[in-house]
């Protein structure tokens, strides 16, 4: 598998994880669909390795895959146990967890257990219906073509700041992307899907972005006039001090959307 820098859930994926747990890690897979998100943890009990979580819910854990990490939240025991491999010369069993996942955060970076959020970006195609045909879009368009570039700057690409609370933005904006590499699919131009950004005036923790991804759909929701389906949602993050930019999926499976490629 190449390199991912986000996930569609247009797509099911499985990742082999590990888990540390009080200084020990622990195997375990990691099952991402539209439908469901699934943790599994399993590995052996004896003298000196012990269960390393109660067979109950878990508010969130982090994991890593080969080059990625993944921040879990809402984590829901499904089912496990333990059964025993053998008694001599020593007493050894093999432990299972499987949880249901509500809300995955798909970080490609392996220290991605510290990072902090400053921007929460949400995409989908409800947008450009709402927001409709715009000079803005014209001038997009017209410099594209006159001058073969994506490079726009902030203020050439907002549609819309709203003041939300204090130094908090609420931003209508257009993503400039290449589309297409020419040569392999016959393909070249650009795109520039619209997003809904908030802007924070604090960077939060991963715990804290569920709630406050759900206060934009709640508010978004109103502004389309009912509830949409969410394409992607990226979030610009800064890890060990240095500012990543968008490179954090969220994956919520909850029914107010799902994470997509764009």
């Amino acid at each position: 598998m190449d390199h991912l820098k986000h996930l569609s859930l247009n797509n099911n994926y499985d990742f082999k994880v590990t888990i540390e747990i009080d200084g020990t890690g622990y195997a375990g897979t990691l099952q991402l669909s539209q439908s469901v998100c699934i943790l599994k943890i399993f590995g052996e009990v004896h003298e000196n390795r012990k269960c390393p979580l109660p067979f109950d819910d878990i508010a969130s854990l982090s994991c890593n895959g080969f080059s990625d990490s993944f921040h879990l939240q809402g984590l829901r025991f499904s089912s496990g146990g333990l059964r025993h491999i053998s008694y001599f010369p020593e007493h050894v069993r093999f432990f299972e967890y499987e949880f249901e996942v509500d809300f995955v955060l798909f970080i490609p970076l392996t220290q991605g257990s510290t990072f902090r959020v400053k921007v929460i970006s949400v995409f989908s195609n409800v947008f450009g219906e709402w927001i409709g045909h715009t000079h803005l879009q014209q001038k997009i368009l017209e410099r594209y073509h006159t001058q073969r570039t994506i490079e726009f700057g902030s203020e050439n690409t907002e549609e819309l700041r709203v003041v939300v609370n204090q130094d908090q933005y609420l931003i209508v904006k257009y993503n400039p992307s290449h589309e297409g590499d020419g040569i392999r699919d016959y393909t070249i131009g650009m795109s520039y899907h619209p997003s809904v950004d908030l802007c924070l005036s604090e960077t939060i923790n991963p715990d804290s972005i569920f709630d406050v991804y759900e206060s934009i759909y709640s508010l978004v929701a109103f502004f389309v006039g009912g509830d949409f389906e969410v394409e992607k949602i990226l979030l610009n993050v800064e890890c060990d001090g240095f500012n990543y930019g968008s490179m954090v999926s969220v994956t919520p499976t909850t029914p107010c959307g799902v994470a997509g490629d764009q």
